[in-house]
């Protein structure tokens, strides 16, 4: 070995003034630590150091010759800094450190030599060091090797040589500007297995760095990981990236983004956007939001109204989201405005709840005003329910106490709309005691349709079934019908009325029985005053008259907000994950303020823009078509082959028409008319003797009718022998041109060609061949030519009958013998395809149908109106705003206070019976309590006294007593403020599925 080599273990000496290092730097040990090396050999490195047989040797900076000759010893063994790179290298770097700046910057590496022996020593020091294998302390590498771990999976790169037990290693000081060598220190000298050793499997083969680069960029531009592969393989056939063409370069790298690289692409692009993803999320979120901390972030600190880290396990994570855009939004929409309050889950890899708070701009598009971000508490199971009113009021409180403090007012919204979440509602009146609390008309009608599937009445249950349609059909009008009340009188009348019925034809009517039942959990469930205000069409008349907007203004569902946290969590959110995993916490926190809020807000601003500047060019145009190009961009008010040709009729044009012809068997609701007809529900049918033409007509009751009933529905059907037809059906009225003619009226025609063809006809009386056009163009030629004659589309014809062969006004149900109720003919499944189908022009969802009649008890005008979900602006006349306010106030409070009697006794009729049950079992059990157990012994304990509270009051309260242990523990107030910062993370989540509701409250 050369003379210039020295083997030191103390380091001792002079400062080098060539060297350019310091005493520190040259006295400086190696890294032991650093490697990676099964203890036994580590132990004879230590021992190599010990007996002076190490290398260390400085060198000069501003020598050629002691430069040369340092490059020449690494080139020697392997260690050029352009041979390390090459794959063949045996090389591998385990640490590096840099220090100083510019020209003085200087780095010190470690390297070692790399074999599958130290690979499994990595891995195992990799699991001891994991806080969640503590267990795994005395784990060997011989282990690793021979058992198998599923909580942690084993890398899948495999290094290129085996293990020879070689080691050799070099710490390597340089200055990075110039590549000037200033020391060599550790042991160069490989064992002879190690030099005689060969490939023995492909080397981990790096991607070029300009490929990151390149996909760095695009996602900080918002692309998802399927752009930038496809993207990245464009490159690859065009040689965009550098060194394509440089072989030298390019045989070392890959140029390829394979799955193995995307994982490290996301931490290079969490890093670059300033997240430590070695620290704890917890840690990170802390140390952003505190002034103190090296890593503080502003712009997050100025977007975060509230934060609360859980530093004891009783202790929730709550944070506060609001940025500057959307705190004007919450004055400009949301202060003595209507609001929408609801949450979701689901949206980070630990146990967190996300509640949304939002408002609704001029033009009904949703504005989010607040995020509250907050963890499940410890012990709960499933997150969506990892929540109760008290910590929905902190956080309420809170942002209510901040947009105050800043805005120099008190807040106050006027209407929140909710779903039947009493958690949610409770919070909300507690914070605001004044507003008008409204119920979302889906979720409502979600939980009756639950309760009529709990029942098995449906009309999948029912299919083929007359008697089920007919009950299930007046079920679903009553609901429309208890929706659109203003009084609740009428409501509780109707309620009473349809019960009343059903009861009296239960006795042969299983329908009817379970139909009793629903009436029943209507009546206890939703029907009383302060609960029924919150979802009928009295609450909205009271919101607009507090809002001083037309009833059409105020919101009837959540659908808003429900849209916007589709959108969040399916389009922002998942942009930004990692192969459909879930972000971090802290990445969600940091990406909701400098990423997706900022991207909502500035597409409202574009679209504003957008929208002023069109107003601005086109000025001459009506507010009218603008908005109407704004809501249907696609129609083309141009006419041409795509055009419809009936477009200019209005839409109280209706016809008459049979698809097919005259054969009445042609048209598919002749089974339904002739199952009216059998059970005699076409009555009075006579000839009008007043008319021009010669008009039957006839009184055809609902199907839906009962025959209990006093005052059934009934429609005013006629038919004309010049091929003109008329029904008051709604049916008839919105749908005649799409489908033709109603069932009532191919009821009545039906029954006309019976009776010539002798079928219940007994006593012979002549009927004349009435007929309808086979198609709809040829209708409203019909249509057309009357009404060159007179305004009556069915009053007169140049073509006219004698009369003289009928005997004026006689009634032809005295003479033609309808059949008896029988029982239900096939096809009649029909009725319910055409009550369904109804639906489509009424613009109403297909459970809430209903015919509308001309004998209706108790329906007024407004009920028959075709937009079944507003009224006109003239409800909300004379009201009083202060009555209102002061009278929501109290009301609202009495609506919760209800809605929680109501969830007791519902949990009390389905626990009693299982606690019953559950008391004989321990009567014969003799063992020691396990602490579940002792924990249902608590919750009994705390529940009697709970109760015992109550009976001693004159006005129960309901205030949740915190028992010792409970499933879902209360949220527990906060420690003091001066806290050692010792943060525990949000409990960790696995994959949840939102499950269908089946809740019936």
């Amino acid at each position: 070995m050369s003379k210039s080599f020295r083997f030191l273990t103390p380091i001792t000496g002079p400062k080098t003034k060539s060297s350019g290092l310091s005493v520190t730097s040259e006295l400086s040990q190696v890294h032991l630590d650093q490697l990676d090396c099964p203890e036994e050999q580590l132990n004879e490195i230590r021992e190599l150091y010990r007996s002076n047989k190490a290398l260390h040797r400085m060198f000069v900076a501003n020598s050629e010759e002691s430069q040369l000759d340092a490059h020449t010893m690494l080139a020697q063994h392997g260690l050029g800094l352009n041979t390390v790179a090459d794959l063949e290298s045996r090389w591998n770097i385990k640490w590096k450190k840099e220090w100083g700046n510019g020209p003085t910057c200087r780095i010190r590496v470690l390297m070692q030599c790399y074999d599958e022996k130290r690979r499994q020593v990595r891995e195992m020091k990799k699991r001891q060091n994991s806080p969640s294998k503590s267990h795994r302390r005395n784990t060997t590498a011989d282990d690793l090797v021979s058992k198998t771990d599923p909580p942690v999976v084993p890398w899948k790169r495999l290094v290129p040589y085996n293990f020879t037990g070689c080691l050799a290693h070099a710490e390597i000081t340089y200055q990075k500007a110039d590549n000037v060598i200033l020391r060599i220190a550790g042991y160069l000298v490989h064992n002879e297995a190690c030099l005689t050793s060969t490939l023995e499997r492909y080397p981990r083969i790096p991607l070029h760095p300009h490929v990151y680069l390149v996909a760095l960029k695009q996602l900080q531009q918002g692309a998802d990981l399927i752009s930038i592969k496809q993207t990245n393989q464009q490159y690859i056939d065009t040689k965009f990236y550098r060194d394509c063409d440089n072989p030298e370069v390019s045989k070392n790298f890959r140029y390829l983004i394979l799955p193995s690289d995307t994982s490290n692409l996301y931490r290079q692009h969490a890093r670059s956007q300033g997240i430590a993803m070695e620290n704890k999320a917890e840690y990170n979120v802390d140390s952003w939001l505190n002034p103190q901390s090296s890593n503080f972030k502003p712009e997050l600190h100025r977007a975060v109204l509230h934060y609360a880290p859980r530093t004891t396990k009783s202790e929730r994570f709550e944070i506060t989201i609001a940025t500057k855009e959307m705190q004007e939004a919450t004055w400009k929409y949301g202060h003595k405005c209507q609001i929408i309050l609801d949450g979701t889950f689901g949206v980070s890899d630990c146990r967190l709840l996300l509640f949304i708070v939002m408002g609704v701009d001029e033009d009904k598009h949703g504005v989010p005003l607040a995020f509250f971000l907050f963890s499940a508490p410890a012990g709960n199971q499933l997150s969506s329910s990892g929540y109760d009113s008290a910590i929905l009021k902190k956080l309420l409180q809170k942002w209510k106490e901040r947009l105050e403090k800043d805005g120099g007012q008190e807040f106050r919204p006027s209407v929140v709309i909710t779903d039947t979440d009493l958690k949610e509602r409770r919070a909300l009146v507690e914070v605001f005691p004044t507003i008008v609390l409204l119920l979302c008309k889906f979720h409502l009608r979600q939980c009756w349709t639950n309760k009529m599937k709990a029942l098995k009445l449906t009309s999948q249950n029912g299919k083929g079934s007359f008697e089920a349609e007919r009950v299930i059909s007046r079920l679903y009008t009553l609901q429309l019908q208890l929706i659109e009340s203003s009084s609740f009188p009428y409501a509780q009348d109707l309620v009473q009325t349809e019960t009343h019925l059903m009861e009296g034809f239960q006795t042969h009517d299983v329908w009817a029985r379970k139909a009793v039942d629903f009436l029943k959990y209507l009546w206890e469930t939703w029907m009383s005053e302060p609960i029924w205000q919150s979802w009928s069409k009295a609450g909205k008349i009271k919101a607009a008259g507090v809002l001083q907007a037309p009833v059409e203004g105020v919101l009837p569902t959540t659908n808003h907000l429900e849209s916007f946290n589709r959108i969040l969590k399916h389009d922002h959110i998942r942009s930004l994950q990692n192969g459909g995993k879930r972000l971090r916490f802290d990445v969600l926190v940091l990406y909701l303020i400098t990423r997706i809020l900022p991207a909502i807000f500035s597409s409202r601003r574009h679209i504003r823009q957008y929208k002023d500047w069109r107003a601005n060019r086109f000025p001459t145009l009506s507010t009218k078509s603008m908005h109407k190009s704004d809501e249907d961009p696609g129609v083309d008010n141009a006419s041409g082959p795509q055009a419809n040709p009936h477009a200019s009729l209005t839409k109280a044009s209706c016809v008459a028409w049979l698809p097919g012809g005259n054969t009445a068997s042609s048209s598919s609701r002749m089974a339904t008319a002739e199952e009216l007809i059998k059970r005699n529900l076409l009555v009075e049918l006579k000839y009008d003797t007043g008319s021009d033409v010669l008009t039957l007509k006839a009184k055809c009751l609902s199907s839906k009718s009962l025959p209990t009933e006093q005052a059934p529905i009934a429609y005013d059907v006629q038919i004309c022998i010049d091929g003109h037809a008329h029904c008051s059906c709604p049916d008839f009225h919105h749908r005649s041109l799409q489908v033709g003619a109603c069932k009532h009226i191919c009821a009545l025609l039906l029954s006309t060609q019976q009776a010539r063809e002798g079928k219940n006809n007994p006593n012979g009386v002549f009927v004349p061949p009435f007929w309808l056009p086979n198609n709809v163009d040829a209708a409203l030629q019909l249509q057309r030519r009357v009404e060159q004659h007179t305004q009556d589309p069915i009053a007169s014809s140049p073509n006219t009958v004698a009369r003289q062969s009928v005997e004026g006004g006689s009634v032809m149900t005295n003479n033609i013998d309808i059949a008896e109720e029988d029982s239900v003919v096939e096809g009649v499944g029909r009725i319910t395809s055409e009550l369904m189908d109804m639906l489509e022009c009424l613009e109403i969802p297909r459970e809430f149908n209903e015919e509308k009649g001309s004998k209706s008890p108790g329906i007024t005008d407004a009920t028959h109106d075709k937009d079944l979900v507003f009224l006109d602006s003239s409800s909300r006349s004379g009201l009083n705003t202060e009555e209102t306010l002061v009278h929501g106030r109290s009301n609202c409070s009495q609506e919760i206070q209800e809605q929680i009697r109501i969830h007791i006794n519902h949990f009390t009729q389905k626990l009693l019976p299982e606690l019953r049950h559950y008391k004989s079992l321990l009567d014969e059990w003799d063992g020691n309590p396990s602490p579940e157990l002792l924990e249902v012994s608590q919750l009994l304990l705390s529940i009697h006294g709970r109760i015992g509270a109550a009976r001693s009051t004159d006005e129960p309260t309901f205030v949740s007593q915190k028992p010792q242990a409970s499933a879902t523990p209360k949220t527990p107030p906060r420690a003091s403020t001066l806290r050692a910062y010792t943060l525990l993370p949000p409990s960790p989540e696995k994959r949840q599925v939102r499950h269908q509701s089946h809740s019936v409250l």
